[in-house]
């Protein structure tokens, strides 16, 4: 009996202990005095040619004062306005060298930096580089003396439920301090292929771009970036780029003035569970290969369109928003390893990364009944979509580049599930699952036999003219 109480007694003890260590801190004063005198606020001005603009509500100025300057009786009296933006970054050396985030200096003619919220010293800033693709950008100003700085700390050892402060300048008011917890991790938004963001409730409003979020040892482990709200104002979800994307990106910005990014060649996309089901995959992970660019790397390690990429340079590619900054952030001309699934087992693949010579995304083609034109009599209808064998007169009338391969889709019933698939007028079939399509036969025969095995759906590879992508097609 007294063993039995004893073990009682441990559990509660221990439970006792968690709520304890989950108590907020007394107060943040002791990291906020450290920290807040390098957190800047940035003004950009912005020359607009005032010329044949209009103007909508958002253009008034906020100063009734500054009606009469903005209607002129002339309007052409005036060529130019200044545009004034605001906005925060923070110091990561005492020789004055700057984050913030990209859209805060975009097209800015001229940017000041301000230090300290009592009669502020003004500094103009330069602009030692920038990258659009993870909104981040590094200034530098010249000061006599040392200016305080903060360091970078590891975003990956922060965990959900972690207390953060963030420290910015919203609506212009200076060094505003907020806190709150990392409400989620690896946060994807906006379709970016970089976004991995930190979701926070800590406070954040218009001009708390490109300030500092700290951990409790007072590192940053994010740059503020953006909210999500129906008003423009702080709803309790904001976004952070974490500091394991943006310290090694600073590093290339202050070192080279750009970044250099690896390129493998692929467009991907999603495995969902019905890839993994229909390609015999026992877990839903890696990215799915809808396209292979010719002489790429992937190219020339054999990658093939429908392969399923699991592993890149011995890690684990979870899901598609993992292997394209994995990709980026390997080294240009180094050596790696590709495991894809195919055809049900793992292969390896070798290649060397390489630098794009383009940008390596492309936007989906816009969908157009008008390509169908008058098509109704001819090809054959199959699940609801009328196609049609490749000839020299449809490849004219579709733009077909003689090298490419497939059927011809001329329309789609409305009432046919397949609508709803995206595929449309105009699209090039290419492929049934792994199966290679050239003629109609050949996809009747893939379909009949996707059936006969007892699947309801069909992976079908189409080509809109600027890529290619696999959809589901209902079969029943």
């Amino acid at each position: 009996m007294m063993r039995y109480i004893a073990f009682i007694f441990i559990i509660v003890l221990s439970v006792g202990e968690i709520a304890a260590a989950a108590q907020p801190p007394a107060s943040f004063a002791d990291i906020v005095e450290k920290a807040i005198p390098a957190v800047v606020n940035i003004s950009t001005t912005q020359k607009i040619d005032m010329r044949n603009k209009s103007f909508s509500l958002n253009d008034l100025p906020e100063n009734p004062q500054d009606l009469f300057e903005f209607f002129e009786p002339d309007p052409n009296s005036r060529k130019t306005r200044k545009i004034r933006s605001l906005g925060s970054g923070f110091i990561i050396d005492p020789q004055g060298y700057i984050v913030t985030n990209y859209h805060n200096i975009a097209d800015a003619d001229e940017i000041e930096v301000m230090l300290g919220d009592e009669s502020p010293e003004r500094y103009k800033a330069k602009v030692l580089g920038k990258d659009p693709k993870t909104d981040l950008a590094l200034l530098k100003i010249n000061t006599k003396d040392p200016l305080p700085f903060v360091k970078f700390g590891n975003s990956n050892e922060s965990k959900v439920g972690d207390y953060v402060i963030a420290i910015g300048n919203p609506f212009g008011l200076g060094g505003t301090v907020t806190a709150g917890i990392i409400s989620a991790k690896a946060r994807y938004l906006n379709g970016s292929q970089y976004d991995d963001l930190i979701q926070t409730d800590a406070s954040i409003n218009r001009g708390n771009s490109g300030g500092p979020m700290f951990n409790m040892k007072g590192e940053v482990i994010g740059v503020n970036t953006l909210i999500l709200s129906t008003t423009g104002g702080n709803i309790g979800i904001g976004f952070a780029m974490p500091s394991a994307i943006v310290e090694p990106i600073i590093d290339q910005l202050r070192n080279k003035g750009e970044i250099s990014r690896g390129w493998l060649g692929v467009l991907i996309q999603p495995v969902d569970e019905y890839v993994a089901k229909s390609m015999g995959l026992q877990k839903i992970k890696g990215a799915l290969v809808a396209e292979v660019v010719k002489d790429s790397p992937a190219d020339k390690a054999g990658v093939r369109v429908g392969d399923i990429i699991s592993r890149f340079d011995g890690k684990e590619v979870k899901n598609i928003h993992k292997l394209p900054r994995m990709v980026s952030e390997t080294p240009i001309n180094k050596h790696v390893s590709i495991q894809v699934f195919r055809n049900g087992k793992y292969e390896v693949l070798n290649t060397i990364i390489e630098k794009p010579t383009s940008d390596p995304l492309g936007e989906e083609a816009e969908d157009s009944e008008a390509k169908q034109g008058n098509t109704e009599k001819i090809g054959q209808v199959m699940l609801g979509i009328r196609v049609a064998d490749l000839n020299n007169a449809l490849r004219n009338k579709f733009k077909i580049e003689p090298a490419l391969s497939g059927i011809i889709v001329l329309g789609i019933n409305r009432n046919s599930p397949a609508i709803e698939s995206g595929i449309s007028a105009g699209d090039l079939i290419q492929q049934v699952g792994n199966k290679k399509i050239t003629t109609i036969k050949d996809f009747e025969n893939e379909i009949n036999n996707i059936k006969s095995l007892g699947h309801k759906k069909a992976m079908i590879l189409i080509n809109k003219g600027n890529g290619t992508r696999f959809i589901l097609i209902d079969l029943e």
